[in-house]
């Protein structure tokens, strides 16, 4: 086998060929487009950009003044909900003291000490001996005292 052979490439595509004109070359036709017009638009006169900018100007300025305006709106009403939430937050506080107060006040009323003396004061007295039953409920259990009515009172 020969290596240095060119049966296996085909160089017939790379040579340049010969082409006979089919038919007489025709001038190119170009047509020019028109360009758009723009309808009713009016060219702007220097007097009215200058009004225009001035418009653009103030609308800046007033929005930069709304804006400030308004956060200085939420500025005070943040102060006034701050002022708010101290005064509930002492009012509560002095409702707090003032259960505290009336608590520690019913349970001295209620007292035992004071129960006997407002018993006493409206004639009753102490239980007697022979009123005082005892009662065992289970036998592991200390006997409890329970209180019964006289047969004499009823």
């Amino acid at each position: 086998m020969r290596y240095n052979s060119s049966n296996a490439y085909d160089f017939s595509m790379f040579e340049q060929r010969e082409y006979a004109p089919a038919q007489p070359a025709r001038p190119a036709q170009i047509t020019k487009l028109q360009p758009k017009r723009q309808k009713n638009v009016k060219p702007q006169s220097a007097a009215k950009a200058k009004f225009m900018a001035r418009v653009k100007i103030l609308a800046g300025i007033g929005l930069v003044v709304g804006l400030s305006m308004f956060m200085i709106f939420l500025r005070v009403e943040v102060g006034q909900q701050e002022s708010e939430i101290r005064r509930a937050r002492a009012e509560i506080t002095a409702l707090e003291s003032e259960e505290n107060r009336l608590r520690m006040q019913l349970e001295s009323l209620m007292s035992i000490q004071n129960v006997e003396i407002e018993a006493v004061q409206i004639g009753m007295q102490p239980a007697t001996r022979s009123q005082r039953v005892y009662v065992r409920l289970n036998r592991s259990q200390n006997p409890t005292q329970h209180m019964q009515a006289s047969q004499d009172n009823e």
